[in-house]
């Protein structure tokens, strides 16, 4: 029987090593992906109902009552905190059992798509913990260049004062205020990139050691913050490479679709069928849009457990510890250290 190591990998051997356990557990994850979705779905539905119909209820209501917009725009404000919670909060979930089933495939361990579901649901607490440190983090950092941006815009362009002032035309100050706009969304991306390199790793952190919300951020930043231009270089590198087969998959299938459509035009076939194939390709697309894009998502989530382990491997010499325990227990499961 082959004995079960582990050692810190260069980059070719990161992606290998992605590559493979995304073929070996593609069975087991894409299941949990379409549950979840089908889940997540389900929840969001019912939130945004339960978020929305008050909120618009009062619009009409009290709709010219003075007091009662300023609660409203706190009211959608709270919306759009909660949903960007909930943003997290569904991809952080979804990464959990992912996670779980890359670990497992990661040393050589049975992967199960229960066990998956299982997990992350148990570790609800602390996802939630984090998404919620990660909302609070994202939204202090972009503060300052959305206000600054409210009040370029509100003095700018709701008012327009840079049409007429003092009688002299500055019908070119749009270009100044088009500008100043472009350079406050290039800075939010900047910050928006610096956020998630550093907090690249706080999902697997949470997840795999004894510690809560903000602490795991904070455990995050200290493991990445040596290797930043490494981590932000990798993460954009499969940010590409995902985006890439996912547009390439699914323009293969478009392809195959108007070569379908151009046949069947040109093979003498009646107008009711050539209707119907259109509207059954119509109502296919999405859906196998989606199972496509499904079978991609593991990458993301098997490159940042990857990137963990490596990380821990090179700081704290974490692969000696997985290894002695492999050489005490060969036949057992590295679950007791993780």
């Amino acid at each position: 029987m082959e004995k079960k190591r582990v050692r810190i990998l260069s980059l070719r051997e990161m992606f290998d090593k992605i590559f493979d356990i995304h073929r070996k557990t593609i069975g087991c994850s894409l299941p949990y992906i379409i549950l979840m979705q089908i889940i997540m779905g389900i929840v969001m539905f019912f939130c945004m109902m339960i978020l929305l119909v008050p909120i618009m209820s009062m619009g009409f209501i009290y709709d010219g009552i003075e007091g009662i917009s300023g609660l409203i725009v706190i009211m959608f404000i709270l919306m759009i905190i909660l949903i960007i919670i909930f943003s997290f909060m569904s991809q952080n979930l979804l990464s959990a059992g992912l996670i779980k089933i890359g670990s497992d495939g990661y040393f050589g361990n049975k992967t199960k798509f229960g066990k998956a579901i299982s997990f992350a649901f148990s570790k609800f607490g602390k996802i939630f913990g984090v998404s919620f440190a990660e909302t609070i983090t994202l939204g202090a950092w972009l503060s300052p260049v959305l206000i600054l941006g409210y009040i370029i815009g509100r003095n700018s362009f709701l008012q327009n004062k840079y049409l007429i002032h003092d009688k002299i035309d500055t019908f070119n100050q749009p270009k100044l205020i088009i500008a100043a706009m472009i350079i406050l969304i290039i800075i939010s991306a900047l910050i928006i990139v610096v956020f998630i390199t550093l907090y690249a790793l706080a999902i697997p952190v949470v997840l795999y050691e004894d510690i809560g919300m903000f602490k795991a951020m904070k455990r995050s930043r200290m493991l990445v913050k040596e290797r930043f231009w490494g981590v932000m270089g990798r993460k954009l590198l499969v940010g590409l490479v995902v985006q890439g087969v996912s547009t390439s998959l699914i323009s293969i299938l478009g392809i195959i679709g108007a070569v379908a459509m151009f046949l069947l035009r040109n093979s003498m076939t009646s107008e009711s069928v050539l209707s119907f194939a259109l509207v059954m390709g119509n109502l296919l697309r999405y859906p196998v849009q989606i199972l496509l894009a499904s079978c991609i998502t593991p990458i993301t989530a098997i490159f940042t457990l990857v990137l963990y382990y490596n990380i821990k491997f090179e700081k704290e010499g974490y692969d000696f510890e997985v290894n002695l325990f492999f050489m005490d227990k060969e036949k057992g499961s590295i679950e007791n250290v993780q």
